[in-house]
């Protein structure tokens, strides 16, 4: 097994200051305080930081504060954020590993803490800041292992936490885990089950891994009761495209943590003498009700972009397994539709375009007769002059099983069974492998003119084995993002669509696939709770079942709300829901602006008869809400909305349909002129309709 060290984050290497005290009871508490959220640490020189207070903002505190604060802590035995075996912790230690079963037991003393801001850090007194982040190193030279920790609170009120270890020692040390946890305290009494409508009780431990892309992003906590809107939620993160885990744990004293961390295989990490290896980003966000929690996530990201989300195209998607029997005229006619009904940007699969002789890596022939097929860049030129942006969709790490390269570098290959397609895998991880998609990559780009790349890399998806059986996907999925990064760097304006979604991947691409558009809109929703809608890629793609239409309401409704795509076979469309189409999208492209900045707003509701779903603009001007019948209610129902400016006056019109479609119910009136407070708490009247049914409101502010 090769010896692997991973990367430090930037703020790791850094020497802490000589500020903590020697007196070993001698301790501090950090208050942090940001955007409604409070975090309140207790920092120990002989041991690791431990959480007395995670959640509602606490205000100013003062000394008896404190004291009091402190004292009901002593009480709970709470769990340092990385938990060694201690009192009061139910499970396994943040940190398992040993040297050939030796060494296995940690404990991290001699603990030095300092602030990233320089803020001084009074040892027996309460020190209070905003954001900033806290930079920890303790060490247990009985082991042989230095553990470093970085807890920042952000500006959106979002908690980041990241660890590493290092290996003091001469024998190699291998990690099996590494995982943070922060406490929620006795008052989440529910875990939710954020990929279904309703809730379940907390009891004891529910470990959740993501080791093969089919795994929750998100692991929430709830007060009792707690909803869209009121009531503290708790949710964590693990900011990583790798394998992961998500965890939840309860101690015997009733208190109870989030976290988790990467999900390494056996073997996966081994630090040699003075390697080291850093945890993925654990990211916990609370709010107010589960809108608010997840708005932190919302925020951040849009916080963390250096520029603002370009806005992004209405995208035929013809790279799917429908259009693969399509020849270079079909394309073409596919094109025409599209762009009639208002597509901006067709992507073609590489793939396709080699199986049709179109090498999308060779040079072009741009002379003699410009309307022949016979060039790639000749067929993305036609494609322009329908006003369609070309894209491309690649698999970078896919070759053919008789191509040069796997017969030149077999070592390249992962040990996994062939594709589908006949296709095997590199292992980027190699770095010759990771150097040849690289320079396949730029090829491409640099030849065609080409604005919009979906990337169908996803390590996760893959836990194969390398070429002599080592675990590969925590090495993978680094490669992946220097090859994001170095694109991003390279090709500025490209917009890259990625196949998996996490806050990671997030900050590297433009935008993420949802599997379908019922991910973003209704009771099964939960990249909504991750991801703002600007970055959730949705296709409105042909129906499965017989008689269904492929333009229902339901459907439009759902793709409205996230990046609208297409993947259907327009030609066979009839006339009547073509023009249903562009108007969908001439709309859609009209409210762009305020999905990709408004805040998600859902209604609470003592059923689950029908779900409500809106974005609502920043300033409170413009706000869209889609509705979803997921039963029959038995009559007609009140729909309230939240977030809006209570101050104002709203028109609410409704969205038309196709005429006496039973799936699109349209209220008696054509529109309705309210105030913002009496459309929250009195709401408007909307018709019976039965289980799959969807109606989209558009609801304006009114000029005095």
């Amino acid at each position: 097994m090769p010896e692997v060290t991973a990367v430090a984050p930037g703020t790791a290497g850094a020497q802490p200051s000589d500020r903590s005290p020697s007196d070993s009871h001698a301790a501090v508490l950090l208050h942090q305080r940001a955007a409604g959220v409070s975090l309140l640490l207790e920092l120990r020189p002989e041991r690791l930081p431990v959480v007395l207070h995670w959640g509602r903002d606490l205000g100013d505190l003062g000394p008896a504060d404190a004291a009091a604060v402190r004292a009901l802590a002593a009480g709970r035995m709470l769990a340092t954020i990385v938990p060694e075996s201690q009192p009061g912790w139910p499970s396994r230690p943040g940190v398992l590993g040993s040297r050939s079963g030796r060494g296995w037991l940690t404990g991290f003393g001699s603990v030095r803490a300092r602030l990233l801001s320089g803020a001084l850090l009074s040892y027996g007194d309460l020190v209070e800041t905003g954001p900033d982040t806290l930079i920890v190193q303790g060490s247990d030279p009985e082991a042989g292992l230095d553990l470093d920790l970085a807890i920042q609170l952000t500006q959106t009120g979002l908690i980041r936490c990241r660890a590493g270890v290092t290996n003091r020692g001469d024998e190699v040390y291998q990690l099996d885990s590494l995982d943070l946890f922060l406490p929620v305290g006795d008052a989440g009494t529910e875990w939710l089950d954020l990929g279904s409508s309703g809730a379940a009780r907390l009891a004891g431990r529910l470990p959740l891994a993501r080791a093969d892309g089919s795994g929750p992003a998100l692991v929430g906590v709830g007060a009792a009761g707690a909803g869209y809107r009121t009531g503290s939620v708790w949710l964590a993160h693990v900011a990583f495209s790798g394998a992961h885990r998500l965890r939840l744990e309860r101690s015997a004293t009733g208190i109870g943590y989030l976290g988790g961390g990467e999900l390494l295989a056996p073997g996966e990490i081994r630090l040699a003498g003075g390697a080291s290896y850093h945890t993925p980003w654990v990211c916990g966000a609370w709010g107010d009700g589960l809108d608010a929690a997840a708005g932190r996530f919302h925020d951040q990201l849009r916080a963390g972009r250096e520029q603002p989300v370009r806005p992004h195209p209405v995208v035929f998607d013809a790279s799917g397994p429908a259009f693969a029997d399509h020849d270079q005229h079909a394309l073409l006619k596919l094109a025409e539709y599209a762009a009639a009904v208002g597509a901006e940007a067709i992507v073609l699969d590489v793939g396709w375009c080699t199986r049709l002789g179109l090498d999308p890596y060779a040079d072009s022939d741009s002379g003699g007769h410009s309307d022949r097929l016979d060039d790639l860049e000749r067929l993305l030129a036609r494609l322009r002059r329908y006003d369609l942006q070309p894209g491309l969709a690649i698999s970078p790490e896919v070759v053919a099983a008789d191509s040069e390269i796997a017969a030149e570098h077999p070592e390249w290959l992962l040990a996994s069974a062939p594709r589908p397609d006949g296709g095997r895998l590199l292992d980027l991880a190699i770095r010759p492998a990771m150097v040849h998609v690289w320079e396949r990559l730029t090829k491409l780009l640099d030849r065609h003119q080409i604005g919009y790349l979906l990337w169908r890399c996803d390590p996760s998806s893959t836990p194969a084995r390398g070429h002599h059986g080592e675990p590969t996907v925590h090495a993978r999925t680094l490669a992946t993002y220097r090859l994001l990064d170095a694109l991003g760097e390279r090709y500025p304006q490209l917009q890259i669509q990625a196949v998996s979604a996490d806050l990671a991947l997030a900050t590297r691409v433009q935008s993420m696939t949802a599997a379908a558009p019922e991910e973003v809109v209704g009771a099964h929703a939960p990249l909504t709770d991750l991801l703002p809608v600007e970055l959730i890629g949705s296709r409105l793609t042909d129906p499965v079942e017989p008689g269904a239409s492929a333009t229902s309401i339901p459907a439009l409704t759902s793709a409205f709300f996230g990046q609208f795509g297409l993947a259907l076979d327009l030609p066979g469309l009839p006339p009547a829901e073509l023009r249903l189409l562009h108007r969908w999208l001439t709309m859609y492209k009209e409210l762009r602006g305020v999905l990709a900045t408004g805040r998600l707003v859902r209604q609470d509701a003592g059923d689950h008869a029908l779900q409500v779903t809106g974005i609502v603009a920043a300033d409170g001007t413009d706000a869209v809400f889609a509705l979803a019948w997921g039963e029959r209610p038995g009559g007609a129902r009140t729909v309230r909305f939240a977030g809006l400016d209570p101050d104002r006056r709203y028109r609410v019109s409704p969205v038309a349909g196709r005429q006496g479609d039973p799936y699109a119910p349209l209220p008696t009136w054509p529109y309705l002129d309210l105030g913002g407070k009496a459309l929250e708490h009195v709401g408007v009247l909307v018709p019976d309709a039965p289980r799959g049914s969807g109606l989209l409101l558009r609801v304006e502010a009114l000029r005095d």
